[in-house]
This record gives structure tokens, sequence and C-alpha cells, in this order.
């Protein structure tokens, strides 16, 4: 199969098997290969808005918008993301600097379904990571959630977002104390008052980790002063997650939300879901 990273949009590959649809294939593999946007064959209307989506379908406005250096790729998507911003490069490369193993299975999680997460990730990633989402808010390269005017954007399973899930799927396993594997992760930025209503999360979410990356203006500490409320058994708990880490919730069962961000803030958040290592269901 070819994954094809688009140019505009979004950092989500597209895979495409050469035996399912051998055109397509085709047509993409030379578009990658420098001939300029593909000359795609028919498509069905899903297909095709799937496509639309994700970049792979631009207009010439549009095409001429792209970031320098921004070009379609093969793969996992880092040479992508450090074309786009080059401090992430070291960080995609090796991965992240993480804390010595094991952690311990935490008994608030198994207790009350929530805990804190302190601080996991080295600071030069971290400002890398800050570095790399503020440049893809800048460009346009962020998706609107469920509409203009929620005042949330991101995407799902950029490449720097996908590489710390994996890295940290061991860091977790050892704190949730079971067997589990990544679903998928979602980098959403928030701004315009955006708010988050009390909900809890689909299948794939066995297990969230909300993992704090910036937020604007610079607080006086470390911690978020947008606090991510869960709503327990015994009553709402308001959790101000430290820069770097976070908050882990079972967010299929345990409902939680966030209050509406004062005017003129903004926040940087990836949420990165987990699920049971016998989950048979789709991770997307």
């Amino acid at each position: 199969s070819l994954s094809c990273y688009a140019q505009r949009r979004s950092s989500q590959a597209i895979e495409v098997e050469r035996a399912r649809e051998p055109e397509l294939f085709a047509a993409l593999l030379a578009w990658l290969d420098g001939s300029g946007p593909p000359a795609l064959p028919a498509l069905d209307i899903i297909r095709k808005l799937h496509f639309w989506s994700q970049g792979l379908l631009i207009s010439p406005d549009e095409l001429k918008a792209v970031p320098r250096g921004a070009k379609p790729a093969i793969g996992d998507g880092h040479q992508l993301a450090s074309a786009l911003c080059p401090q992430v490069a070291d960080l995609l490369r090796g991965g992240p600097g993480l804390p010595a193993l094991p952690f311990a299975p935490d008994p608030d999680l198994a207790e009350a379904g929530y805990c804190s997460v302190p601080p996991l990730l080295a600071p030069k990633d971290l400002a890398a990571m800050s570095v790399f989402y503020a440049t893809l808010s800048a460009g346009d390269w962020l998706n609107a959630g469920t509409g203009k005017d929620t005042g949330q954007r991101g995407f799902q399973n950029d490449p720097v977002a996908r590489r710390v899930h994996y890295a940290l799927t061991p860091y977790f396993a050892a704190m949730f104390g079971q067997d589990i594997k990544p679903s998928y992760a979602y980098a959403q930025e928030y701004c315009r008052s955006a708010a988050l209503p009390r909900h809890t999360d689909r299948m794939q979410c066995e297990f969230t980790f909300s993992l704090y990356v910036d937020y604007q203006p610079e607080p006086a500490s470390e911690l978020c002063p947008w606090p991510l409320i869960v709503h327990a058994p015994g009553g709402d708990v308001a959790i101000n997650q430290p820069r770097g880490g976070g908050v882990v919730v079972r967010g299929r069962t345990l409902p939680h939300s966030r209050p509406p961000l004062p005017p003129g803030h903004s926040a940087m958040m990836v949420l990165l879901h987990y699920v049971d290592a016998a989950f048979s269901g789709s991770l997307d």
C-alpha cells in the first residue's frame, strides 16, 4: 500500500492499495514523483470528499499558498513535518526524551477513573512541538471540527503526535496496569472563548491522555490556567494540567468538560487515545 501525506489541510496519511485501486495508486505515485497534483481517475463522491478534506484535491490558488518546502510525501510523514518545521526533526528522528521506566499502576486511575500525570516530555521536545503546532495553525493546516464558529481546530494522527503517542505507550501500559495499544491522536487548538461541553468519549478512547502543549498569553506558572473538569461520582474535580504533562481520563465512562476560555486566550492540547490490546474495532 501507499501512504500519501497531503500538501495542505492535513498531515494525516491516505492509504491506497495497489491491488485494490491500481489506477488511483498510479496517479498518486506519479504526483509524488513530481508531476504535479494528480489526475485522479473517476471516484465515488464519498471517496472524492475524503481526498478533498485531506488536501489531495486543491485549487490552483490553494496550491500557490502551500508553504515553501511543503511537498507531498510517502511514508510516515516525518519528512513533510520536518520541512514545515525543522525544529521537530530531532524529535521525529530519535523520539522524545522521556523519564526512565517502569511506572507503577496508579491507584487513583483504578478507583476514580482519572489521575494527574507529571511532565513527561523534555523541555526541548515540548518547545519543538509548540513551534510545530503554531506553524500549522498559522499556515491554515488545521481543520475546523464541528463548525467554523466553535473556536476549535485540529487534526488527527499528525506525524509529531503519533511519534509521541507510540513512545508513551509503555508508560501508560504500566500506569494502567494492562496491555494497551494506541488508537488515534488528535491535536486540538482552542481559541475565541471555546468551551468543551460535558461529554463522554467514543469506543476508541478507553483511556485518554490530555497533553498540555501551549497556552497564550503565557501563564505565570507551569500549570494550565484552563482546567479540565472531571465529573466524578463524588463531585466535579477541576484539574490544571502541568506543561508537558496532563491528565488521564477513562473517557468512555467518566464525563468531562472545560469551561469557556477567557476572551483573547488560546490553548493547544494533544489528545492521545488508547484501548485495551484485545480491542478489535476500528482505531480511527
